[in-house]
C-alpha cells in the first residue's frame, strides 16, 4: 500500500496538469483562426512599415492595424465568450463583465493615476486590455456564485436577479481583488527575471527563454512588456526580449514538425497556419491549438 501511495499521487498530479492543460486549450481553441489571422497582419504591417512603404500615421496603416490589434485589445471580452461555455455560465453576463474592465472611463481612472475607492474600500487599477488571467478567474467565481444564486432565487425573477447580483458583485470584485491580483503575478515574474538577470545575465536569458510560452499560456509575459519597453527606451535595447525570441521559433520549429509529421489533416492544416503565423512572433494559436494538446512537441520546444 505505501509503494502505490506515490504511484497514486503521481497519477493524481499527471491528471490534474491535464485538466488544466483541457481547460486552457479550451477557452483558447475557439479563437485560433482569428488569433492567427491577427497575427500574420501584424506580423505584415510590422514589415511594411519598417520597409516603409506605409507610414503609421497614415489612414490605410492605421485602419489595418485596428484589424489586426483589436482582437487582442479586447481579448478580455473575447475570453469572457469562451470562458463562459467552459465553465457553463451566462455568456452575455460575461463579456459584460469583460467589458467593464476595459471600459473608457474605467480606463481613464487608471490613466489618471488618482486614487480610487469603492464605498471607501480601496480599489488598485490596472490596466485590463489585452489581459488573460482576471477575466478567466473572473467568469469563473461567477459560474459558482450563478449556481447559488439560481438554487436561491426564485424562477420567476431569476432571469433578472441573478445577472442584476452577478453584475453588481462581480464587478467591483474583479477590480479590487482578481484583477490586481492576476496583474500583480505578471510583475513580480517580471521582477523576479530582472533580479535573476542582475545577478547573472547567462542563468536569467536561458530561464527567460525555457519559460516565455509557459508564461504566454497564462497571459503573465504581459509584465514584461514595461520593462521592455523601459530598456529600449533607456539603453536602445533589451537583453530580456532577446532572450524570448528563442522560444519563438523553438514553437516555430515544432509547429512546422507536427505539420510535417501529422497524418490528421486537420491537425496538419492547423499546425501549417498557426506555424505561418508563429515566423510573425505570435505563438499563441500554435501553443493552445497544437504543441500544449500534443504535450510532447510542447515539451521539446521548452528544452529547444
Amino acid at each position: 500500500d505505501r509503494k502505490k501511495q506515490p504511484v497514486e499521487q503521481a497519477q493524481n498530479n499527471a491528471s490534474l496538469l491535464g485538466r488544466l492543460i483541457d481547460l486552457v486549450a479550451g477557452i483558447f481553441t475557439p479563437l485560433l483562426g482569428a488569433m492567427a489571422a491577427a497575427g500574420v497582419l501584424k506580423g505584415a504591417l510590422a514589415i511594411v512599415l519598417a520597409a516603409g512603404w506605409l507610414s503609421n500615421k497614415e489612414s490605410t496603416y492605421i485602419i489595418l492595424h485596428a484589424a489586426s490589434d483589436s482582437l487582442f485589445y479586447f481579448l478580455p471580452m473575447l475570453l469572457a465568450i469562451t470562458s463562459a461555455r467552459k465553465f457553463e455560465t451566462n455568456i452575455f453576463v460575461a463579456v459584460s463583465i469583460a467589458g467593464a474592465l476595459i471600459y473608457p472611463s474605467i480606463q481613464g481612472l487608471f490613466d489618471g493615476g488618482q486614487p480610487v475607492s469603492f464605498f471607501g474600500l480601496p480599489v488598485v487599477m490596472m490596466k485590463y486590455t489585452g489581459s488573460v488571467i482576471p477575466i478567466i478567474f473572473s467568469v469563473w467565481l461567477m459560474s459558482i456564485i450563478e449556481r447559488f444564486l439560481n438554487r436561491h432565487i426564485h424562477e420567476s425573477v431569476r432571469n433578472i436577479l441573478t445577472p442584476f447580483f452577478l453584475l453588481t458583485l462581480m464587478v467591483p470584485l474583479t477590480l479590487m481583488t482578481i484583477g490586481p491580483i492576476g496583474i500583480s503575478i505578471s510583475e513580480v515574474v517580471a521582477s523576479l527575471f530582472v533580479s535573476i538577470y542582475g545577478f547573472n545575465p547567462i542563468i536569467a536569458s536561458a530561464l527567460m527563454a525555457a519559460a516565455w510560452q509557459v508564461l504566454v499560456i497564462f497571459g503573465v509575459h504581459w509584465g514584461f512588456v514595461t520593462v521592455f519597453i523601459n530598456d529600449i527606451s533607456v539603453m536602445g535595447h533589451s537583453f530580456l526580449k532577446a532572450a524570448s525570441s528563442p522560444s519563438v521559433f523553438a514553437q516555430s520549429g515544432a509547429l512546422l514538425a507536427v505539420m510535417l509529421r501529422a497524418k490528421d489533416k486537420k491537425l496538419k492544416a492547423l499546425a501549417g497556419s498557426t506555424f505561418i503565423a508563429s515566423l510573425f512572433g505570435i505563438t499563441e494559436p500554435g501553443v493552445y491549438g497544437v504543441t500544449l494538446k500534443l504535450k510532447k512537441p510542447f515539451i521539446c520546444a521548452v528544452i529547444a
